[in-house]
């Protein structure tokens, strides 16, 4: 999501923010050192998740978002915009990273799905999350879980190599199963 789309949830949230601290905009000695705290306090987070966040942050510089000199209603405007673009920053951000994590689990999981002894503790420890948060971002994001992936993938295999080989599936005499032979 680019920096200035909003969510509804995010500018209802920040306009009641703004809403609550009105008192520092009605002062007759009303600066803009309060807003302007508050939105370099937001920055500072924003750069401490550059890595995530990624150069989208820079239009968020309060030195270049909020032109002063500016009269009281439009500073307490231009918080509540950089509050709630913050917010969508952050939340997409967040986002884009699960995103990323799931298509990680996914990539080892492909490398790795023949193995029998695969486990969740294996796939989580390779995208740095535990087995439980992996399993609810898994099945939040693929709308599968972890394990039903994983036998899709299982299963796949196993219909490529039936239609694809020579070798015929015989059941074995002794045990009722079958091999492949």
């Amino acid at each position: 999501m680019k920096v200035g789309q909003r969510s509804e949830e995010a500018a209802l949230r920040a306009a009641a923010f703004v809403d609550e601290i009105a008192a520092v905009f009605e002062r007759e000695d009303a600066t803009a050192g309060i807003p302007l705290s508050i939105a370099y306090r937001v920055y500072s987070t924003l750069l401490e998740m550059k890595d995530t966040v990624g150069d989208r942050y820079t239009a968020l510089n309060p030195l270049v978002y909020f032109q002063f000199p500016m009269p009281a209603p439009e500073l307490r405007r231009r918080l509540a915009d950089f509050l709630t673009e913050a917010a969508d920053l952050i939340k997409h951000s967040m986002s884009d990273h699960d995103d990323a994590v799931v298509r990680g689990a996914q990539a080892f999981i492909r490398s790795h799905y023949r193995n029998k002894g695969l486990k969740i503790q294996d796939i989580a420890g390779h995208v740095h999350l535990s087995a439980n948060y992996l399993s609810h971002l898994f099945k939040q994001i693929t709308g599968e879980t972890v394990w039903e992936f994983v036998t899709r993938l299982r299963m796949e295999e196993a219909r490529h190599l039936l239609l694809n080989t020579a070798k015929k599936a015989l059941r074995h005499r002794r045990f009722g199963r079958l091999r492949i032979a």
